[in-house]
């Protein structure tokens, strides 16, 4: 019988790429987590732009030994810096990544103008996706790992649009024996798009939070009560700790889990 590995998992929404990249890298640097999974990861075509159009490469100079799975779902033009940055999901790994891929959810890959101070985003013309990653953890076992962006809309309730992407997410997920689910859902833990996933990938915060944002960085009150963050495992990995730390590295609180396998 193959020896137990066990490892620490963080997910983590940036924030836009990354606006509170010092407190973050700090966070990361005390955490030091085997496998990272993130969203909204900016990759700049410039090497002088600020950190968060870089924190793709921040992150990979942050942990240089770990393995990383970098995939952009979209390009952003930002018109104030005359600048166009590729955002995706990127994880990062202690262990192998042999093959990773992105799957939108919906629409694909398009150019997009950044929102201008004072407009009302509507980022439902954005596209969604999912990063698949498969890692071989020191026992030889096999994990896939889902970094999810998840479908957004001016509400975290179901629509026909995330209730398909949760059949995607199950879709691909069922032919592996060791699964991870994680990242921003954009939909509630009420919601059947989630309580599908969690039928057979239970969550790791129990109960369920009351909202996954950190209200210092948000000014709508909705916020308080919106819980879309979501770390999910296949039962037959055992949740040793898990934790939804209150600290100010991003607009989400990153969810912390120790597994074992």
């Amino acid at each position: 019988m193959a020896q137990k590995v066990t490892f620490k998992f963080l997910t983590l929404n940036l924030c836009h790429g990354g606006l509170l990249m010092d407190q973050l890298t700090e966070f990361l640097r005390v955490q030091v987590p085997d496998i990272m999974v993130f969203q909204e990861v900016n990759s700049a075509r410039v090497s002088m732009a600020a950190f968060h159009f870089q924190s793709n490469s921040h992150l990979q100079r942050l942990f240089p030994s770990y393995f990383l799975a970098y995939d952009p779902g979209v390009a952003i033009n930002y018109l104030k810096e005359n600048l166009l940055v590729e955002q995706g999901n990127s994880t990062l790994s202690r262990y192998p990544i042999r093959e990773h891929q992105l799957v939108y959810f919906a629409s694909h890959y398009a150019q997009f103008d950044s929102p201008q101070p004072g407009e009302k985003p509507d980022y439902r013309i954005f596209p969604k996706f999912m990063q698949l990653s498969s890692l071989t953890l020191p026992n030889k076992k096999d994990l896939l790992v889902i970094n999810l962006h998840g479908v957004w809309d001016f509400h975290g309730d179901d629509t026909p649009t995330r209730l398909a992407m949760t059949k995607t997410i199950l879709d691909h997920a069922k032919s592996s024996k060791y699964v991870i689910i994680a990242g921003d859902s954009n939909a509630r833990y009420q919601s059947q798009t989630i309580r599908q996933l969690m039928k057979s990938y239970p969550s790791v915060l129990t109960p369920a939070p009351v909202s996954t944002f950190n209200m210092t960085q948000k000014s709508d009150p909705g916020y308080a009560q919106a819980a879309v963050d979501i770390l999910l495992t296949s039962p037959n990995i055992q949740v040793l700790e898990s934790s939804l730390p209150q600290v100010d590295i991003s607009d989400h609180y990153p969810i912390v889990a120790t597994l074992s396998l």
